[in-house]
């Protein structure tokens, strides 16, 4: 053969050779078609040749190209992976929901790679157990693939003890360690499909006998995982590290100390602690004294000793089977009181229902008093406990002096009250102890003698006479003809009063804690008003009003200090011309040269403003606006209105005699009122007024609330000639900035306080007015100031 033909002999071999060789070198794919297509892509090899739904796949090899575009995709079968990053020689995808096991290739545009097998895990695998150590109750996660719920119902099996799923995806379970699992292996069930099995440890305890205990019983702690030896593990009760009698996996044996108390059990393995037992620990409560052991009902006591404390709850203390409450307490100390009725006896404390021992105490105490209403001269009956069988060196006394006693019993005494015991509490006094209160009312009879003098008018200083005026528990009151009289001052044996307007004459009393004395006559004569009560020259006046006399005699009228003839003149009303040149004045009567009270008649003047305000007897004030307190709270409405009823006006001055009270009992509410305040001559404008409100109020039983309140106002400069009138009404009214101008003071409190069934305090609070906007705009400052008539 030529050289020529051995060369292209040599070619052919060559090229066999290589078709071979690419064949053969990629075992599981098929044969390269167009091995003589260099530019194709090529698989190399897959990081896992099987993965479940959503989990990730890395495909290695080349000509892939740089990016993915619309004519690339990694596919199984005829379904494309979701690709997650795309490069010439590394493509990383995850499997999604609808790819089914078959051959995986890569498209480029129209070429495609060699074909890999891949299979499709679709049965649940598990990979993971955080953490896989624990206690009965521990969260745990369950990590791994095909877990999901569109693929049915699903189980986590601890050995045979389910445990509950709480959240569940298709790459995790969150459950719990059960109660009571013992195998060492978990996995899971997911519709009928169980996965691989994971190794855990669990260790826990399942019961504990006994549960109530003494100190110095053993008790058996059983459960699961403990280890076959103690070597660092501990079992605690209440924190405390117990003594181990004996230690296997299922079953631990312990005792119980003397310093043991009540609380939970628990065996902390590996530094992990297992599940809680509560244990009862029953420890034998043990009086040693009590401080002070004589005393009365009240009467603060410290009871020492140990096993006082109970776990939960408070001890129960007795004195002679009397329940006392424990204001403090711990371990060796309970404080506490002589309970009202407890005699003389014994006292024990119960703890977790264990009864101490006993220790004596002397106790004696008032349980009641009677009568509670009683006058000097009467005998009043003492009853209560342990005064003793006979009076010794026993004593009584109400209101701090002594009383006679008429009889002394261990239950009961009998002591009569004197002249010279006032209303006040009564007590016992033994070894001197003295004992608890209770107060009673001792009533005098007011003795009235005489009337000094026993003629005047309205507002005459009168003395009233007698005797045991200042014997009662209230200040005594004077009554002229029913009606009230002012007390200026009092003693024992005097008053001093004057005459209240608008009475006729009549009798007087003194009324001393409702009891009243003797009445004695007096005579009164005085002007109520005047009809009209502003006029002209010329004009005729009625002067109206009681004990004038049927005739005049030497009687007169005075109108500014100078006498005026009278028209007709009988007992209650007198009539005159309003002379020329006369100007307004004091209208007075004079009665055996004795002046009248005085009433301003203005001459020249318009009546209307004056009638209307001369028959009023009711006034409302209100104030609103922005209002800053203490506390850095605000309110928009401070004062709504605030009604005054039954004041009286005497044509320059108002004011409320008497303050208006509302029920004060238990459970309603209580409130005061105040008014003073005065017009300037010509009745066109206020120049001053003072209002006042006070509130207290009490809550129910259930509630246990008590709230006070006090308002306060000072209006000045309030010109009335700008006020509206009409026929019942004169009403002030001013809105905005301008409110600062008349309101010269505000005041405002409130406290709050609020107590237990106990009577012990739980809580307090207080607010006080500092500042008013003035200038708000929102909530602009709005005063009202209305006279009307009732």
């Amino acid at each position: 053969m030529n050289p020529k033909g051995q060369l292209l002999v040599t070619a052919g071999l060559l090229i066999l050779g290589l078709l071979l060789l690419l064949t053969c070198s990629h075992k599981g794919s098929e044969p390269l078609k167009n091995v003589t297509d260099l530019t194709a892509p090529v698989i190399d090899s897959l990081s896992a040749t099987a993965a479940a739904i959503g989990q990730n796949l890395i495909v290695y090899g080349k000509r892939f190209g740089a990016t993915q575009d619309s004519t690339s995709a990694v596919l199984v079968g005829s379904k494309p992976l979701t690709v997650a990053s795309w490069s010439d020689t590394l493509i990383d995808a995850s499997i999604p929901d609808s790819v089914e096991t078959s051959k995986l290739y890569v498209k480029v545009g129209d070429k495609r790679s060699n074909k890999l097998v891949f299979t499709v895990i679709t049965e649940p695998v598990i990979t993971r157990v955080d953490p896989a150590r624990g206690t009965y109750g521990t969260g745990v996660t369950i990590y791994g693939f095909c877990l999901g719920e569109q693929r049915g119902e699903a189980n986590a099996l601890f050995g045979d003890k389910e445990g509950y799923i709480y959240v569940r995806s298709d790459t995790s379970i969150h459950t719990k360690y059960p109660q009571g699992c013992e195998s060492d292996s978990v996995s899971v069930v997911i519709y009928n499909l169980r996965s691989n099995a994971l190794p855990y440890r669990v260790h826990g305890i399942e019961s504990v006998s006994p549960s109530t205990i003494v100190p110095g019983d053993t008790v058996v702690v059983h459960g699961t995982g403990f280890g076959t030896a103690q070597g660092t593990s501990i079992v605690t009760l209440n924190g405390a590290i117990l003594p181990v009698v004996s230690w296997s996996d299922d079953s631990i044996e312990v005792s119980i100390m003397s310093s043991s108390r009540t609380g939970p059990l628990s065996v902390t393995v590996e530094n992990l602690a297992s599940n809680e037992m509560r244990c009862t620990v029953l420890r034998t409560p043990t009086l040693i004294s009590i401080e002070p052991d004589t005393g009365t009902y009240g009467t603060n006591v410290v009871l020492r000793g140990y096993g006082l404390q109970p776990p939960r709850g408070h001890p129960y203390i007795y004195f002679g089977g009397v329940y006392a409450y424990a204001t403090t307490y711990n371990d060796s100390i309970i404080e506490t009181k002589y309970p009202t009725g407890c005699a003389t006896g014994v006292v024990s404390v119960l703890v977790d229902d264990v009864t101490s021992n006993s220790i004596p105490y002397t106790a004696f105490g008032i349980t009641k008093v009677e009568p509670t209403e009683t006058r000097p001269g009467d005998t009043i009956t003492i009853t209560g406990n342990g005064f003793g069988a006979a009076q010794g060196t026993g004593s009584v006394t109400l209101g701090g002096v002594p009383m006679t006693v008429v009889q002394w019993r261990d239950k009961y005494i009998k002591a009569l009250v004197s002249e010279d015991h006032r209303s006040g509490e009564v007590a016992v006094r033994m070894m001197g102890i003295g004992s608890n209160t209770v107060g009673i009312t001792v009533g005098f009879v007011p003795v009235l003698t005489s009337i000094e003098p026993s003629f005047g008018t309205y507002g005459t200083r009168v003395t009233l006479r007698g005797k045991n005026f200042a014997k009662g528990r209230w200040k005594p009151s004077v009554r002229f003809s029913g009606v009230y009289a002012p007390r200026h001052s009092y003693t024992d044996e005097i008053i001093e009063t004057s005459i209240p307007s608008g009475i006729s004459s009549g009798y007087a009393k003194v009324i001393l804690d409702d009891i009243a004395s003797d009445s004695l006559p007096f005579s009164v004569f005085g002007l109520k008003k005047l009809d009209p009560i502003a006029t002209h020259v010329g004009d005729t006046v009625t002067i109206i009003g009681t004990g004038f006399g049927v005739a005049q005699g030497m009687n007169y009228v005075l109108f500014g200090g100078l006498t005026v003839p009278s028209i007709s003149w009988s007992d209650e009303r007198i009539l005159f011309e309003v002379p020329e040149g006369a100007t307004t004045g004091d209208v007075q009567v004079l009665i055996s040269d004795v002046a009248s009270n005085s009433i301003n008649l203005p001459v020249g003047l318009s009546g209307g403003l004056y009638d209307l305000l001369y028959r009023t007897d009711h006034l409302e004030v209100s104030f609103s606006g922005v209002i800053d307190f203490i506390s850095n709270q605000y309110q928009k409405v401070v004062f709504s209105a605030g009604t005054f009823d039954t004041f009286f006006w005497d044509s320059a001055t108002f004011y409320t005699e008497a303050e208006g009270e509302g029920p004060s009992w238990w459970g309603m509410q209580h409130t005061e009122t105040s008014i003073l305040g005065n017009l300037n001559a010509e009745a066109t404008a206020v120049d001053s007024l003072a209002a006042t409100w006070q509130s207290w109020y009490i809550g129910s039983m259930g509630d246990n609330t008590e709230e006070y309140r006090y308002y306060a106002m000072k209006l000045t400069a309030l010109p009335l000639s700008k006020a509206s009138e009409s026929d019942t009404t004169v009403t002030f009214e001013v809105v905005g900035p301008e409110v600062q101008q008349h309101v010269a003071s505000i005041y405002l409190s409130c406290y709050r306080s609020t107590w237990d069934d106990q009577g012990y305090p739980q809580g307090e609070e207080s607010y006080h007015y500092t500042d008013t906007d003035w200038n708000n705009t929102e909530h602009p400052p709005k005063l009202t100031v209305t006279f009307r008539k009732n």
